[in-house]
């Protein structure tokens, strides 16, 4: 998995109670990805500013993430975002380009009218496009998870 990029605003939102990452959250979350082969600006603070394909050979404009769970056995006081690997194949006229995957929060932009939903996004250094048929596996580091906190 190519290394992961964080948006510059998601440590604000988690630190404002924007992203409820347990997943014993009763809310939540909504974890999605979105796909662009537009380099997204880590400046960025939502999906909506992303120019995102609008897909529908792999579901939508974006795919749903399970499997969420925290790490253990870590240090007193790290915590690890760690996601079920997702695999995605193209259908119809199959899917692409892109070359971003952004991962992003539904639920971060419901409490407000900001949308401070964007977590991170990885680079696969160059254009993927998926013929029907054709399959990407999103590898999700099952040791070190996507993202840490400490």
């Amino acid at each position: 998995m190519p290394a992961f990029n964080k948006f510059n605003i998601f440590n604000l939102a988690l630190a404002c109670g924007r992203h409820n990452l347990s997943p014993t959250n009763l809310f939540g979350p909504t974890l999605r990805l979105s796909f662009t082969n537009t380099l997204p600006p880590l400046t960025a603070t939502s999906v909506s500013e992303l120019n995102c394909l609008v897909e529908t050979n792999i579901g939508n404009t974006y795919v749903d993430i399970t499997g969420m769970g925290h790490s253990a056995g870590d240090p007193a006081g790290v915590v690890r975002l760690k996601l079920a690997d997702k695999t995605l194949t193209a259908t119809g006229a199959g899917f692409g380009g892109f070359r971003y995957i952004v991962l992003w929060n539904e639920d971060g932009n419901h409490w407000s009218n900001q949308n401070w939903d964007l977590i991170g996004y990885w680079d696969y250094g160059s254009t993927i496009t998926l013929k029907a048929g054709e399959s990407i596996t999103i590898d999700f580091d099952d040791v070190n998870g996507v993202l840490k906190i400490d």
